[in-house]
């Protein structure tokens, strides 16, 4: 990784594990040599492995500058005992000696972590299967399938959790990546299922929490609730009756639309970002962070997605003569304005992505102040939470940019067919 000057391995939680480094040294202001250091224990490993031993070159000396002429003419020694070889000289104000050091490091070898007995925790789980909603363990002798005729409650009993123990995933996009209803990480554990019901508390059933690290799981616990309401009929549809479900879920519809955009090419918006889009997702919890997080990403990924040049090239082919200090959002006004739409209708297509951009500016672009609090005070009056909000926000975006595609595509399709007679 250039970025940290190592050679790096991912550790059993999927962090990055620093294991030969780079380090360049430096003495007032200038560099002056270069170390390189490695694991003593992964070095070792690797003789082991390639049965080979390691060699040091060493060369010390030691003067007493006040009092030192010269070496003389006696003879050095040569040593070549314990795995050492080299030449020395010792006389009445001065010393060295040089040489090297052959040795083969001891290597431990250590049980593989996955040979350790596995841990599980429990959770309150809707035991369905019992009618009864209790403390059930996720070990596999604790659960059973709906195959097997006992009183254990079934693997896909559902476990509730407060919304906040998705922020983990979302604040670390290098490290997991947060689909839809799934989640994978990078130190190779993956949570099959989950979702989020009516009253806004995420789900998943014990048999995929079960295939988590233990301490996967005990993250997990520490937002386990009590169900609220039952699991989502999102959940219920697919997971239970195998049906096909269409769920109206507005980020991930802008996401496809978006992904449309990218896929035929269009000049006027561009995919600056996939790792941006890629991690933009609803509001899950009641977090405030979450919800300034989830604006932040929308507007980085809508509306700098769009190409100032380009749109200003399309106006004028549209007959459009737009001021060079218009920018992005009024440009594409002057678009819509070149395909028939009156001014007012332009204005008012655009409005989402405006709305989009000014809340980033007053919420993340700036240090938040009363104007903000009064923002997300607005905001759950009006729409019932945070989350509702930024649904409705994507929504309204997603209808503009479908307007707006739909527009320059006609246009487009009509300039072509026109050459074309």
């Amino acid at each position: 990784m250039h970025e940290l000057n190592s050679w790096c391995k991912l550790d059993k939680n999927g962090d990055i594990d620093e294991i030969i480094k780079i380090h360049e040294l430096e003495k007032e202001g200038e560099e002056y040599g270069t170390v390189v250091s490695i694991r003593f224990s992964v070095l070792a490993e690797y003789c082991y492995l390639t049965e080979t031993a390691v060699v040091r070159l060493f060369d010390v000396d030691r003067i007493d500058y006040a009092n030192f002429t010269r070496w003389g003419s006696s003879p050095e020694e040569v040593v070549a005992e314990q795995g050492v070889f080299g030449k020395r000289k010792v006389i009445s104000n001065a010393s060295y000696f040089r040489g090297v050091q052959a040795f083969a490091p001891i290597h431990e070898d250590k049980e593989d972590d996955t040979s350790e007995e596995q841990q599980y925790a429990t959770f309150i789980a809707q035991d369905w299967k019992n009618k009864r909603v209790e403390e059930i363990s996720c070990a596999p002798s604790a659960i059973d399938n709906y195959f097997t005729d006992s009183d254990k409650a079934f693997e896909l009993s559902p476990a509730f959790f407060n919304a906040e123990v998705i922020l983990k995933y979302k604040s670390d996009t290098d490290k997991y990546t947060l689909e839809e209803r799934s989640i994978t990480s990078r130190a190779g554990w993956y949570l099959k299922s989950y979702d989020i019901n009516e009253a806004g508390q995420i789900h998943t059933y014990l048999g995929d929490l079960q295939k988590l690290p233990y301490s996967e799981q005990l993250h997990w616990k520490q937002y386990n609730e009590k169900p609220k309401a039952p699991i989502s009929e999102r959940s219920l549809e697919t997971d239970f009756k195998g049906n096909w479900f269409k769920v109206c879920n507005p980020v991930e519809d802008l996401k496809r639309k978006l992904d449309e955009l990218d896929s035929k090419g269009t000049t006027w918006w561009r995919m600056k970002n996939r790792v941006v889009k890629q991690s933009l997702h609803s509001v899950y919890s009641k977090s405030v962070d979450e919800w300034k997080e989830e604006i932040l990403r929308l507007d980085q990924v809508l509306v700098e997605g769009l190409v100032k040049k380009q749109l200003k090239a399309k106006a004028k082919t549209l007959g459009q003569n737009p001021p060079d200090k218009d920018r992005e959002l009024k440009l594409v006004e002057w678009c819509l304005l070149g395909c028939g739409f009156d001014a007012e209708h332009a204005r008012s297509v655009l409005t989402p992505w405006h709305d989009a951009h000014n809340l980033r500016s007053v919420l993340k672009g700036h240090i938040s102040g009363q104007t903000a609090e009064q923002i997300r005070l607005d905001a759950i009056k009006d729409f019932g939470s945070l989350r509702n909000h930024f649904n409705d926000l994507c929504e309204r975006c997603h209808e503009s940019l479908c307007v707006i595609f739909n527009a320059l595509e006609e246009h487009k399709q009509d300039k072509a067919g026109t050459q074309n007679i």
